[in-house]
């Protein structure tokens, strides 16, 4: 990674969770990866988009986490995780980028 030197302030910092007892960290998007949120039309489009990149980021977790780790099993695994425990990972990704989403609930 560069050092960007006077820029360094504005660079996201990753936020550590603990789910399970597992400390996991959660990294922020970067302007590159937001570049989808911006062609969002409807609040539905972005809700997808947001949720896409946090799958993604959740993906990419794990695989600091577990680098030795196939990336194609922790997608799958990632896919499995419990509701209660993708909340606290969303969470903090909504959080670490200062994002909101707009969830109706419908059941």
């Amino acid at each position: 990674m560069i050092k960007l030197g006077r820029l360094d302030k504005f660079v996201a910092k990753p936020e550590k969770i603990v789910v399970e007892g597992e400390e996991i960290t959660i990294y922020p998007l970067r302007l590159r990866d937001m570049s989808k949120l911006f062609s969002a039309k409807t609040d539905e489009e972005r809700n997808a988009l947001v949720l896409e990149l946090f799958k993604d980021t959740l993906k990419k977790a794990f695989y600091m986490k577990y680098p030795d780790t196939p990336r194609e099993e922790i997608d799958k695994e990632v896919e499995e995780i419990a509701f209660d425990k993708v909340q606290k990972f969303m969470d903090a990704f909504l959080k670490v980028n200062g994002l909101e989403m707009d969830v109706k609930k419908k059941f």
